[in-house]
């Protein structure tokens, strides 16, 4: 499958196109009566195109769930107000792949919050300053945004995540927070007002714009987000950002250039840092893992998949396109898109862990492989995280990737009725190679254990003790 687990930007807004402005949304208001309608809708599709819906909540707690946030409503809400309590209810089932649309009414837009943020220990901390106030300095901190507690916002907005982990939701709120801020809050103006704390406590405020309006949302082009260094004689270090939005001839050529020339310098240790990165297309996993496996290896480990109406339409549109309809009729030789194109709605398909042959490359590596993980490392790149490890291909350094060893994905669209509100349910469920071998919790042990931040110190002090 080209497509097994998407990235977690596809995956957040899967197959949604936009937020529709018709019914309760065009009056500027939602009701209680139209929520409470639309969150039935919301168990009603995850009971039926779900694989395994109460995966990590049982049904009465979604219920629950819901019969709390209801509780709390006035018979109208606003569209912001409307929209969170919806999110924090979809998130609840904490299946990753399965949430609220969010950002893509403003993919093509120019992102104008003026901070990089991460967020530590509920608070929000800056990191690059791309505003008007060049005394701003990093680590600085947020403590509220437009009359907002910095408090409040956090916690919002990682309950509005499906994320599981709550490091998880904490890293994309950071990473997404332009996006975020202005759908769940409608923070449309460029201009934001802030109370910041210096490092001596002291706090001012202040009209903020970013400046640096070069930071678009939309993907550059000339940029792979693939970069090669070298830290020292006997290292090499392989940063890939994300496994999407490039073609795959470039992608190809770009991994044959970087192996032979890891060979030319006779590189003893290769680090490869897939930190943040969302996932994307697994065959570029296959492409990576060519240069350093020895022998076969899985990938995709376990599946179990929900055939229904919603499924096979979102599968047609991605693998068939006009001009190949002719070969349509393969979908019924094929064992494996059989359950894609034509099962019947409701089926369940299971299957098995099966091992893959990858192709003979020219430059492979023969050196010590290690994989820099941490909490942004998510759905295909923890695909990734597992097959290295129970395969014996490389040492997993970090805390661990973001997403447990066992995750859905393959998210098709539903719109629920009276908000016209859009979010993704996963199709597929995957159990990663070795995710037996897995905590209580499904999370993968990594190998080098370490703090958020200090992958590769610790990768140095690995190699400075044990070669």
């Amino acid at each position: 499958m080209t497509l097994q687990i998407p990235t977690i930007l596809s995956v957040l807004m899967f197959g949604a196109l936009s937020m529709k402005l018709f019914g309760q949304e065009a009056m500027g208001y939602y009701t209680k009566i139209g929520i409470a309608q639309d969150m039935e809708k919301v168990i009603e599709s995850f009971d039926r195109i779900a694989p395994m819906p109460y995966l990590r909540v049982d049904s009465t707690t979604i219920r629950l769930k819901r019969d709390s946030i209801l509780s709390t409503l006035p018979d109208t809400v606003s569209i912001e107000e409307g929209r969170i309590k919806l999110a924090s209810f979809i998130a609840s089932y904490r299946l990753g792949h399965s949430q609220m649309t969010f950002w893509l009414p403003y993919l093509d837009s120019v992102a104008h919050f003026p901070f990089r943020v991460n967020i530590r220990n509920n608070r929000l901390f800056i990191t690059a300053n791309h505003s008007n106030d060049e005394t701003i300095t990093d680590g600085m901190e947020i403590t509220t945004i437009n009359g907002v507690s910095a408090e409040r916002l956090i916690k919002e907005l990682t309950d509005c995540m499906s994320l599981e982990l709550r490091e998880t939701r904490e890293y994309y709120v950071a990473a997404m927070i332009d996006y975020l801020v202005r759908f769940y809050f409608n923070w449309n103006s460029p201009t934001f007002r802030m109370t910041l704390k210096n490092t001596e406590e002291q706090e001012s405020t202040g009209d903020f714009v970013k400046v640096n309006n070069g930071h678009q949302t939309k993907v550059n082009v000339n940029d792979m987000g693939l970069y090669l260094e070298y830290p020292n004689d006997s290292t090499a270090k392989l940063r890939i950002t994300k496994f999407h939005g490039f073609k795959r001839k470039a992608y190809r050529q770009f991994m044959k250039s970087a192996f032979r020339e890891i060979g030319e310098k006779g590189i003893r240790f290769l680090v490869i840092d897939i930190r943040g990165n969302g996932g994307g297309n697994s065959n570029y996993l296959r492409e990576l893992a060519a240069y350093v496996a020895k022998g076969k290896i899985s990938f995709e480990g376990k599946a179990m998949r929900r055939t229904t109406t919603e499924s096979k339409k979102h599968f047609r549109s991605i693998f068939f396109k006009w001009y190949t309809y002719p070969l349509y009729p393969l979908v019924y030789i094929i064992p494996s898109a059989r359950e894609l194109f034509v099962k019947k709605d409701g089926s369940l398909t299971i299957t098995e862990e099966k091992t893959e042959k990858l192709k003979r490359v020219k430059y492979p590596f023969n050196g010590n492989v290690f994989l820099l993980v941490d909490r942004g490392t998510y759905s295909t790149s923890s695909m990734l995280t597992s097959c290295f490890q129970c395969h014996g291909i490389a040492k997993i350094v970090g805390i661990g990737p973001g997403e447990p060893t066992i995750g859905d994905g393959d998210g098709v669209d539903v719109v629920l009725p009276h908000t016209g509100c859009h979010f993704s349910v996963g199709t597929g469920l995957w159990f990663n190679p070795c995710y037996d071998k897995a905590d209580q919790n499904n999370l993968l042990i990594p190998d080098i254990p370490c703090d958020q931040g200090k992958e590769y110190d610790a990768f140095l002090q690995f190699v400075k003790q044990n070669h």
